[in-house]
């Protein structure tokens, strides 16, 4: 729906009359002008680098999404379950469902309770499909952030630098201004 214009502003009023709406229960005001329009500017940036880097975003999230399906597997058979790559497969789909149940952050328990239930009934072991799925659960929450903190860390330094750079050129001394 964010990819038409016309929907876009449609959400955008709407977002804003709901922000406007929650405020009014805390006796707040907000501007829904601004909301809207930083709504509006908010998809037209993201609009503009979808439009320039689709492949590679593309690429990369199919890239993300097998990385993670196959250390859910590899969890599964560090734990000693066996079941098909197909089931593990089908609970990795699940999980990546249930995350957005917006009950809690990320669908923390609907995804577990969801992936295991999923590898129990595609003939797991009801011991071994839950520590697959919470060892699996382990290494998403505990080196995805660490992990994305310092990619994102290294990220802004680079720019910052090329930012620098480009902002103040380094001036020429005598012999270079000669040649």
């Amino acid at each position: 729906g964010l990819a038409s214009q016309r929907m876009a502003r449609r959400f955008a009023v709407a977002l804003g009359a709901t922000v406007a709406a929650i405020a009014g229960v805390f006796k707040r005001e907000v501007d829904r002008a601004a909301i809207e329009a930083e709504t509006i500017r908010t998809r037209d940036m993201v609009a503009a680098v979808v439009r320039v880097q689709w492949f590679r975003l593309t690429t990369f999230m199919t890239g993300y999404g097998i990385a993670q399906a196959a250390l859910l597997y590899a969890c599964v058979q560090a734990v000693g379950d066996h079941v098909s790559p197909a089931a593990v497969l089908a609970a990795y789909a699940v999980e990546r469902f249930l995350s957005i149940v917006p009950f809690t952050p990320a669908g923390l328990g609907f995804t577990q309770a969801g992936a295991s239930g999923i590898l129990i009934a595609m003939g797991g072991d009801s011991a071994h499909s839950v520590s697959a799925v919470l060892l699996y659960s382990g290494f998403v929450t505990a080196l995805e952030v660490p992990v994305g903190g310092v990619w994102l860390g290294i990220w802004y330094y680079l720019n910052r630098r090329k930012r620098h750079h480009l902002t103040n050129p380094e001036p020429l001394d005598a012999d270079t201004a000669r040649h």
